[in-house]
């Protein structure tokens, strides 16, 4: 009798703790847009919330990235800002980005940015899954 009574309170505790954690994804289309790395700079100066990819034309990884995203975009409702790191035509150097991006070791390079502070960081491809993955842990298709 006792155990199913601890049973009954280990599950109910599962369905909260499940429940809690879910959240509703906007299926709405999302985006990928330009930006100037000076603009996105000053975005997190402002105390902007915005998702970030970094990256750069000649990047193979990045291309595949794009590709990838221009799939998934029109299903999930996450709006990304690409900048490239480029400042009046010239390739920014690694030691220019690491000032502004610690973490920042290659393109490409992806940041959640809530206002002006970097919550989360994803360096390298990905995958649709792993981006998925990565949208979901931290709920950046979440419906308003």
């Amino acid at each position: 009798m006792c155990m199913k009574v601890i049973k009954g309170l280990c599950c109910m505790l599962m369905i909260f703790l499940c429940s809690a954690c879910s959240y509703t994804r906007d299926e709405t289309p999302g985006s990928l847009e330009s930006v100037a790395y000076q603009d996105a700079l000053q975005m997190i100066e402002d105390g902007k919330t915005f998702n970030l990819l970094l990256t750069n034309d000649y990047c193979q990884h990045c291309q595949v990235l794009k590709e990838m995203l221009e799939e998934y975009l029109p299903t999930h409702h996450v709006d990304i800002l690409e900048a490239q790191l480029m400042v009046d035509g010239k390739y920014l150097k690694m030691d220019e980005i690491k000032k502004d991006f610690p973490e920042f070791e290659g393109t490409p390079d992806l940041y959640v940015i809530e206002n002006g502070k970097i919550k989360a960081h994803q360096a390298g491809s990905m995958t649709a899954n792993e981006f998925d993955e990565f949208v979901r842990d931290h709920k950046l298709d979440e419906q308003e």
